[in-house]
């Protein structure tokens, strides 16, 4: 029975870590497409909502606060159009701040802003799943 549950641990670690880092390469991938393939133009922002979330101790005082964008943009064929981003990060930009809009050829109404910051998201689910699959390892090895 010990036998059993030493390796139940490992192998939990392992498919987490397995299920993370797939998740960040379908994620990537995805990403690097649209930027490939996307129309850039420039983008105003409109409108912000903010949205608080709990901390792990139900404090408000420890939320974490984040910030979502509505982006005004103009299309290939000069159609405007007005959409929030599924986008969210915790940098407070102004309305009326200018940004780069990237968007879907097919789509217009699908569109990433800040590229950068969302290229550091996937590479942060790439890092914490590399390491879940390495702490998986070693335990099993062991």
């Amino acid at each position: 029975m010990t036998d059993i549950n030493t390796k139940i641990l490992p192998v939990f670690f392992i498919l987490i870590g397995v299920i993370i880092f797939l998740f960040g390469i379908v994620s990537f991938i995805k990403f690097k497409k649209r930027l490939k393939y996307g129309i850039k133009t420039e983008g105003e922002i409109v409108n912000i909502r903010i949205e608080k979330t709990k901390s792990l101790q139900g404090v408000d005082e420890l939320s974490d606060i984040y910030y979502k964008y509505e982006i005004k943009y103009k299309d290939y064929s000069n159609v405007k159009i007005v959409k929030w981003s599924d986008f969210q990060t915790q940098s407070k930009y102004n309305i009326g701040k200018i940004v780069e809009v990237i968007y879907n050829k097919n789509d217009s109404e699908e569109f990433i802003i800040f590229p950068s910051s969302q290229k550091k998201l996937f590479i942060t689910f790439l890092f914490i799943g590399s390491v879940f699959l390495i702490i998986g390892s070693i335990i099993l090895i062991k």
